[in-house]
């Protein structure tokens, strides 16, 4: 009889290992998801900027236009102001 008892309290289940072992693997899942989640965005940031490549040239244009429209004006103002 008392191998029976013995019996029944090595059968105990031990619930804090089970809970370590399940949020471990949701640990692991959360973790794959936000790294193939961050994969994508960094994918579709490097097609936008691909896209965007010509965009440097505009910039380079429209300064030099902006820098030569300044000195018109600063030109203009010197005229004015000699009169």
């Amino acid at each position: 009889m008392n191998s029976i008892a013995q019996a029944r309290i090595e059968r105990k289940i031990n619930w804090a290992g089970i809970a370590v072992m399940v949020g471990l693997v949701a640990n692991l899942c959360a973790g794959s998801w936000f790294a193939s989640s961050l994969s994508s965005r960094v994918n579709s940031l490097e097609v936008a900027s691909i896209k965007r490549d010509g965009d440097h040239e505009l910039l380079v244009r429209m300064d030099e236009r902006t820098r030569v429209m300044a000195a018109e004006i600063g030109e203009i103002k010197k005229r004015l102001s000699a009169r």
